[in-house]
């Protein structure tokens, strides 16, 4: 998936619209986003994240409820509007998804996910995509059970750390489960067996190297 052009509006610290292009040249499409923090790195992935699966993640991997992803200056002026535009490329096809939420006309000051009305539409290739369909076509283009590799947030490995520091059960668990997911055991036992296979043909050097040779 290439990511062609994120637009946001009243997103978390992002209030009226945000716009950015990301570089899609072949040679150069690397792009850095730097900045203190607190600052709106981990919300630009959020923003991401939410324009296409509907969900923003914060600390602990717990998910933000709406009413604390509208913008805080926004809400303030009883605008509790949110929208999220992302164009990208999977393969031959161009996506567009446009994903809102806003504050249903019954609610004053929404406290939960219910208190919003959300819609997203959906275009591969020009064409609108049937709302039935526009999850499982986001789906298919970017799986959301492999979003945490490619929309990955930098900050959380502090609690990876923290977690390893306690030594608690649940910290070795998720320290195992993270290791073979990056193949690191893999890797462990490769270099295990190069080292052996080294040491063997120390040995046969050695060896042919002898007073009698």
């Amino acid at each position: 998936m290439k990511l062609v052009q994120l637009k946001a509006k009243n997103f978390m610290p992002f209030k009226e619209q945000l716009s950015l292009d990301f570089p899609t040249d072949e040679s150069r499409n690397i792009m850095l986003v730097l900045g203190d923090n607190m600052r709106g790195k981990t919300s630009l992935l959020n923003a991401i994240r939410w324009g296409l699966y509907g969900k923003a993640i914060g600390r602990h991997s717990r998910q933000i409820p709406l009413h604390l992803i509208a913008n805080k200056d926004a809400t303030l002026e009883d605008d509790w509007s949110i929208e999220v535009f992302l164009k990208f490329q999977e393969g031959e096809n161009l996506y567009e998804v446009r994903r809102t939420a806003d504050r249903r006309s019954h609610v004053v000051a929404p406290s939960k996910n219910a208190d919003f009305q959300t819609s997203v539409y959906l275009r591969k290739n020009g064409k609108l995509v049937s709302g039935a369909d526009v999850e499982s076509e986001i789906n298919q283009a970017a799986p959301e059970q492999i979003s945490r590799f490619f929309l990955f947030d930098g900050e959380l490995l502090q609690e990876y750390e923290e977690l390893l520091v306690e030594g608690s059960d649940q910290g070795r668990r998720i320290k195992d489960t993270i290791e073979q997911v990056l193949g690191v055991p893999s890797l462990t036992m490769g270099r295990d067996e190069l080292k052996a296979m080294l040491r063997d043909a120390q040995k046969k050097a050695s060896s042919s190297h002898g007073p009698n040779q």
